[in-house]
């Protein structure tokens, strides 16, 4: 299994959902691959969140459901 490493941009789809961008990694040359992102909260809280990464152009994309969980606060 290959892991990578990757700066994300975090872009406002709408209230429930937000998508996280990056650069395609160039050796991946499929239309998609599995992805988890793990969140930390302000308050410790984090969350593992598991999907499918979705190549568009020289971008990938994975849309997260939004909000998260926050302890209840």
């Amino acid at each position: 299994m290959n892991r990578w490493k990757m700066r994300l941009k975090l872009e406002y789809k709408d209230y429930f959902k937000q998508a996280l961008t990056f650069n395609w990694p160039a050796g991946l040359k499929s239309m998609s691959a599995e992805a988890s992102v793990i969140v930390t909260q302000p308050y410790g809280f984090e969350q593992k969140l598991t999907g499918k990464a979705r190549r568009v152009g020289d971008r990938g994309e994975v849309v997260i459901t939004y909000p998260l969980v926050d302890e209840g606060r």
